[in-house]
């Protein structure tokens, strides 16, 4: 971490999308004191299909958040990659991310 300030500056990101992610991929540079409040109201792709076929919230972008403040050392980094990974193949997994799924299954 980049220690430029004599105390670590405590940090609040509200938001969604993937602006809110690369803001908090940036900002855990400069602090470990950093919160996010992530919307959930996502109506497109993997996300907004979920939401409405389960009646749960969209967490595409807190799959999204999780994975831009997490570390990406080579085995997290291969972790990472697997929340991220979207089903190519028809049917009904279809464009469905497997982290969304998870976070769905944890939930």
């Amino acid at each position: 971490m980049n220690r430029q300030f004599k105390e670590q500056p405590n940090i609040v990101v509200i938001g969604g999308g993937s602006g809110a992610a690369k803001i908090l991929a940036g900002l855990k540079e400069f602090t470990s004191s950093l919160t996010a409040v992530i919307t959930t109201m996502d109506n497109g792709g993997s996300s907004g299909r979920i939401r409405q076929e389960l009646d749960v919230p969209a967490v595409g972008d807190l799959r999204k958040a999780i994975i831009a403040l997490a570390s990406a050392d080579h085995i997290h980094g291969k972790l990472l990659e697997m929340m991220d990974h979207r089903f190519a193949t028809s049917g009904e997994l279809e464009g469905h991310s497997i982290g969304n799924l998870i976070l769905i299954a944890m939930s």
